[in-house]
């Protein structure tokens, strides 16, 4: 065999040491060549892969969320543990689906009327009724 193709390879313990980093694109471009190298021919390293990147896309949809670094690395570490217990199909369909929430809810916000057209249209509705009930009780 080829030796630049040996030295191109790497193992599912090294890989997944770098997973983080390419998940989130930090890699050189030789580093992010060996890692998709690894995960076409490694189920597991692919597997791990997925769950990472359904993580990510959770924490991003975590709007709000304002920690600390360490307080968030802690966080991050405990979710990719317990990740590991998991289907990583679950990741990738709750990431779609908080991708989809968030999408339905900017359509929502967009689609209210603003507090002031709720105030007037109840107070329309209010003169409105108490010239009903004046008409009702003939005077």
């Amino acid at each position: 065999m080829d030796q630049t193709a040996n030295a191109n390879d790497i193992s599912c313990e090294q890989c997944r040491e770098l997973l983080s980093d390419y998940v989130d694109r930090e890699l050189s471009a030789a580093e992010k060549a060996s890692v998709e190298k690894h995960l076409t021919t490694c189920l597991k390293c692919g597997s791990e892969s997925a769950r990472l990147v359904g993580l990510k896309k959770i924490v991003q949809n975590w709007q709000g969320v304002r920690s600390s670094g360490e307080f968030r690395q802690s966080v991050m570490q405990r979710m990719i543990r317990e990740s590991q217990q998991v289907p990583s199909s679950q990741f990738t369909e709750a990431a779609a689906e908080s991708a989809r929430m968030n999408a339905d809810m900017e359509n929502l916000e967009e689609k209210t009327l603003p507090p002031i057209w709720i105030l007037l249209a109840f107070g329309v509705l209010a003169v409105a009724a108490y010239y009903f009930v004046l008409w009702m009780r003939g005077a």
